[in-house]
């Protein structure tokens, strides 16, 4: 395989592009991940990066709806249209992270350009049409993503994941699974919604885990303070503010996504009363 997309990519004259995070999966049993995951998946799927076309046919083959793979890079997008022929797919020339802001399909599948891991997985959660999604990322991604509170790998994005989502890594596939080979490795990890999201409480989620995890080793209290006079100065004094009582004292990774909604809810009801 490692061969055939070398001749796709020297025929379409394409050097892969590190600043597009493009790295191309080489390895089957790295596809299969892909199709098992999404095996008999009904209604229309939506791909991010088509790249040569690899996965997008083993996805086309695994589904029995209609698979729409978007590409950025006009001279990939050339390139895969000319392999892939299967009915059940469409081709599209365009910016997949923008469409996916609006789109209306309930499952996603990505093996990401490594610079969009994160755009991606924001994207999908902010989306709540999408109720499920099948990505290849970073292994240090996928541990973000999956995190539990108080572990190295807990921040900002384990919050946010850890209220919208139930999470299962699928597997781990070393770089030599990719071309040109990168130096990390990449993990399958599949997301299902259990929780909607919302803009307003959510929202404040995103901005205050922003500025606490900045300072994630601090003791939690102390940095609340500064981040809600930074982020929210009509916000009154926090002493007597009941779910700060349960966090204040501890440090701030070991802050769970609930007690973070918990406290978001209370910012936005002093909001809406100012």
């Amino acid at each position: 395989m490692r061969e055939i997309t070398k001749r796709i990519l020297a025929e379409a004259g394409i050097r892969a592009s590190r600043k597009l995070g493009q790295n191309f999966a080489i390895c089957r049993e790295y596809l299969e991940e892909f199709s098992n995951a999404i095996s008999g998946t009904k209604g229309w799927l939506l791909e991010i990066g088509t790249g040569t076309g690899t996965l997008t046919a083993f996805l086309a083959k695994a589904t029995n709806g209609l698979l729409v793979s978007v590409e950025k890079d006009p001279r990939l997008f050339e390139a895969a249209s000319n392999i892939i022929k299967s009915e059940n797919t469409a081709l599209l020339l365009g910016d997949g992270v923008s469409l996916l802001k609006k789109s209306s399909t309930s499952v996603v599948i990505s093996s990401t350009p490594f610079n969009l891991s994160i755009p991606i997985f924001l994207g999908i959660a902010r989306n709540n049409r999408v109720k499920e999604a099948v990505l290849g990322v970073q292994t240090e991604v996928a541990m973000r993503i999956s995190a539990s509170p108080g572990s190295v790998d807990y921040g900002r994005i384990s919050v946010i994941s850890s209220i919208l989502f139930e999470k299962k890594l699928l597997g781990t596939y070393s770089s030599s699974c990719f071309f040109p080979r990168p130096k990390v490795s990449v993990t399958v990890i599949r997301l299902k919604r259990i929780k909607e999201y919302d803009p307003e409480v959510h929202g404040i989620v995103e901005k205050l885990s922003a500025c606490l995890f900045s300072q994630r080793n601090k003791i939690a209290g102390k940095v609340i303070e500064s981040c809600l006079s930074h982020l929210f100065p009509f916000f009154p004094s926090t002493a007597d503010i009941e779910i700060l009582k349960d966090i204040e004292r501890l440090r701030v990774r070991e802050i769970s996504g609930w007690q973070l909604e918990e406290f978001a809810r209370t910012v936005l009801k002093e909001a809406k009363r100012r």
